[in-house]
């Protein structure tokens, strides 16, 4: 097995993370009216920047993209079915009963992979 190489550059995140911090601090501090001045003063590139920067907030919502927001197994079995394409006018309750047992079968998995493995490590 290759030996790695000791890391001598720090990454391109790590290179990047201080410069971002600062531009979020600066935004944090005056992101709010300079959007507003724009608004005001260039309405078509207040529309232009709101167009490009709805995608990333859209992508940062961590709502989006969890189940957060089931609130019973029914909400979270059409959640599920949702997430790989189906649309949820066509689910009848035979469909949402079958996903959750899929993901209940899909867990159960995953406890024995986690038991196996913590098995092997005692």
């Amino acid at each position: 097995m290759k030996s790695r190489k000791p890391k001598t550059e720090p990454s391109l995140l790590e290179q990047l993370s201080k410069p971002l911090r600062d531009f979020v601090d600066d935004f944090k501090t005056h992101g709010a009216s300079v959007l507003q001045k724009v608004r005001e003063d260039n309405p078509e590139k207040y529309l232009e920047l709101s167009t490009k920067l709805l995608p990333l907030v859209v992508g940062l919502n961590p709502a989006t993209d969890d189940f957060s927001d089931c609130t019973d197994k029914r909400s979270l079995g059409i959640k599920l079915l949702k997430s790989v394409g189906a649309d949820e006018y066509n689910l009848d309750d035979g469909m949402i009963m079958d996903a959750l047992n899929a993901q209940d079968e899909f867990i159960a998995q995953l406890q024995r992979i986690r038991a196996h493995a913590e098995g092997q490590i005692q």
